[in-house]
């Protein structure tokens, strides 16, 4: 019974990506060896030195078809404002829009106001009106229930910001007509009037902390 020998392939015929043909026609290994290489490794290399090369060059990648692009390579110059699509353009404007409304109540809460209460609280008095500003702090409390409670007739976005808007604007053009009454009832009596002025304006905040919740939204 003869045995039929079989040959192997060096290790230099596999480090190439070939196959010795000597050994292919002895009944060798008759499955291409697949190696994908990008760059010629010299022989007199050792590992490390290979990699090190390697890895240095800019366009070095893991993959074989890397999904992204390498910065700075072939990236178009970043568009203007008046370079973007209209419906770009008019979303940006509103999105500003909307900043600007529900940042006049917190503004007006945590600077003019406290300042015009000078003149009728004593500044312990002023630090309980510091409670109005508060709901920008905990609107994480009820973030969850603007995400997930929407109209989809309306829109996820609309069906809080629409409200908020007209209760804000109605809340404002009300303690706009009031405002130096309620400062004066609020420093009467020792200042017993300032938990009701503050209660006003936590509301007006409450509804600016909740429009920046269902804007930010995604």
């Amino acid at each position: 019974m003869s045995h039929q020998r079989r040959s192997t392939p060096n290790a230099k015929s596999i480090r190439n990506g070939v196959l010795d043909p000597q050994n292919q026609q002895h009944g060798g290994m008759n499955t291409p060896v697949e190696h994908r290489r990008k760059y010629d490794l010299g022989d007199d290399e050792d590992s490390a030195s290979q990699t090190a090369r390697l890895m240095s060059h800019e366009s070095f990648s893991l993959d074989e078809n890397p999904l992204h692009p390498i910065p700075g390579k072939d990236e178009p110059p970043a568009a203007g404002f008046w370079e973007l699509p209209e419906k770009d353009r008019r979303n940006f404007l509103v999105l500003v829009l909307l900043y600007f409304l529900q940042g006049i109540p917190m503004g007006l809460a945590g600077g003019s106001v406290p300042f015009l209460l000078k003149q009728h609280l004593s500044y312990g008095q002023i630090g309980v009106f510091s409670l109005a500003s508060y709901p920008y702090s905990l609107k994480l409390l009820w973030s969850p229930i603007v995400d997930a409670v929407w109209s989809r007739r309306i829109g996820r976005r609309k069906s809080w910001i629409l409200p908020v808007q007209m209760l804000s604007g109605v809340g404002m053009l009300w303690l706009g007509s009031r405002a130096e009454s309620m400062m004066a009832a609020a420093g009467a009596e020792g200042g017993a009037g300032i938990w009701n002025f503050t209660w006003w304006w936590f509301f007006l905040v409450f509804t600016c902390a909740t429009q920046d919740i269902a804007v930010d939204g995604e």
